[in-house]
């Protein structure tokens, strides 16, 4: 009866090593994933939407030397980005000839501090609106501890008014961001 229980403690013994290494050889589980650059486009009621844009309808006003941002209105919870390259795309009008918009991209921590990651100053040229391509390019940085994004424009004008366009013909107001 000895023999029985150690002949089976002994096969149990085998069985667990070959399984442990049949499932070491074919328990391996491999894939891949894509992953895709966000790109942040202006919408309604200053929010700054993630990889989806809205409906291109909305112009917003900026007067003078007035401040206006748009934020993202999820928490990412502190995540970490990898580097990164940043590029503006704009849509926009001023009442005046010629006026300066500084357009600043940024985010923000879980203690809602303020840190800037690329701005670029765009002359906006006329009452028309015009489409701005690639009007700046930031590379190489890093950021991490990420609650939000936030896009702001600043007029610098003493007595103008700027339109800022969510888009239109297939054209978004937009930044977008690559890895580097």
């Amino acid at each position: 009866m000895k023999k029985i229980i150690v002949i089976g403690i002994l096969g149990m013994i085998l069985v667990s090593f070959v399984s442990a290494g049949l499932l070491g050889y074919f328990g391996k589980i491999e894939g891949s994933v894509t992953v895709e650059d966000p790109v942040f486009y202006l919408s309604t009621s200053n929010k700054l939407l993630i990889n989806n844009y809205g409906s291109p309808a909305e112009l917003s006003s900026l007067n003078d030397n007035e401040l206006k941002d748009w934020t993202t209105d999820e928490n990412l919870g502190g995540l970490d980005f990898y580097d990164m390259d940043v590029n503006f795309y704009l849509r926009a009008n001023v009442s005046s000839l010629d006026e300066i918009l500084t357009l600043t991209f940024g985010y923000l921590d879980s203690e809602e501090t303020k840190y800037e990651i690329c701005s670029s100053n765009v002359t906006i040229s006329g009452s028309s609106l015009v489409n701005y391509d690639s009007i700046s390019s930031c590379s190489g940085i890093s950021i991490s501890d990420v609650d939000e994004f936030y896009w702001e424009f600043k007029g610098n004008c003493d007595s103008c008014e700027y339109g800022i366009s969510e888009g239109a013909d297939n054209f978004y107001s937009r930044v977008e961001v690559t890895a580097t």
